[in-house]
């Protein structure tokens, strides 16, 4: 996302002048191993209570942070467990490729590839 700088900063050793646009990255820190352990690897575990990784102040954020937070995000994360949920109890998925290898697209947002597919094998 993209804001304007409303005065002058320093950041990393570069100077933000008032007025200039600063891309915000919100979803960088999602693959860093700092804040992630094995980032690039499916862990179920991540949303435990005890861990609680997507809830780190700052650092998961695909909906934007502060006052600049989408205002539908809860809504759209219940929407996106429903579909799942919906999807998961009514067909049988499979891969299209079996033996695809995961490779991420990072724009807008991290995304599997336009080669990733999946299709419906069975309807429940």
């Amino acid at each position: 996302m993209t804001r304007t700088a409303i005065q002058d900063f320093e950041f990393q050793g570069y100077l933000v002048q008032k007025g200039d646009q600063v891309v915000v990255g919100t979803t960088v820190p999602h693959q860093l191993p700092q804040f992630y352990p094995n980032p690039d690897r499916f862990d179920i575990d991540r949303y435990l209570p005890d861990r609680k990784e997507n809830k780190k102040p700052g650092v998961f954020a695909p909906f934007g942070i502060g006052s600049h937070t989408c205002l539908g995000a809860g809504f759209a994360e219940i929407l996106i467990n429903l579909n799942m949920a919906v999807l998961l109890t009514t067909v049988d998925l499979e891969m299209v490729d079996p033996h695809y290898n995961l490779k991420v697209d990072p724009i807008p947002t991290p995304s599997p590839d336009k080669n990733f597919k999946i299709r419906v094998i069975k309807h429940r």
